[in-house]
């Protein structure tokens, strides 16, 4: 009986388990998910590989913790803004891409890692279904911000189904073509032409289409 405690194993500590996810975050960012190691990781997080297997056992587990990570940091940033009152649903569809004009260029590691993660999706469930999640997530934000301007009689509800998806594409096809060239002086018109565009479409009398 004496020997017990010796195999019993760490307490869990919550601050570690963040710190894991932020180094496995940099490493997938730096090496991308083809590269990533577990040994890299530990490292990173100035633990023993075993110590890191005590709270992750396998690289898919932690691999989904760093998605939930990314889906966190997301929708908390914009729902800070989304959730001001005083604020009219045409600038609250702003909201979004401002945050994605900000991600592109001061946290574009954080987008390239959403990219792989979406490479990654086509080849295992899981993260397909973390990823699937994320964009349901961000669609409904959307979603609940037009519905706010149907509501109030600033949009039509004609085309209200559409937005946001339509908005995430008009988001992501920035992304793709302005995240390699150094000079992205071109977002803010891109972003105010889409902005311009979906408005159109929201005031928009369905029989004009």
């Amino acid at each position: 009986m004496g020997n017990e405690t010796k195999d019993a194993a760490p307490a869990e500590d919550p601050s570690l388990q963040d710190k894991i996810v932020a180094a496995a975050l940099e490493t997938i960012a730096s090496e991308k998910i083809s590269g990533t190691r577990m040994r890299e990781i530990a490292k990173r997080s100035g633990i023993s590989q075993g110590h890191l297997h005590y709270y992750y056992s396998a690289k898919s587990s932690l691999f989904l913790a760093v998605l939930d990570r990314l889906s966190e940091t997301f929708v908390l940033e914009r729902r800070a803004a989304l959730d001001d009152a005083s604020v009219a649903a045409a600038d609250k569809l702003n909201v979004f891409l401002e945050q994605e004009i900000k991600l592109i260029r001061h946290s574009a590691d954080l987008l390239l890692v959403r990219l792989d993660f979406l490479v990654q999706g086509t080849r295992d469930a899981a993260v397909a279904a973390k990823i699937r999640e994320m964009y349901a997530t961000w669609r409904h934000d959307i979603g609940e911000v037009v519905e706010e301007g149907v509501a109030a009689g600033i949009f039509s509800p004609d085309h209200a189904s559409l937005v946001p998806s339509l908005l995430i594409a008009l988001m992501e096809g920035a992304f793709l073509q302005f995240i390699n060239e150094p000079d992205s002086t071109k977002l803010e018109v891109f972003f105010r032409a889409a902005h311009e565009m979906v408005l159109r479409l929201l005031t928009q009398d369905g029989t004009n289409t």
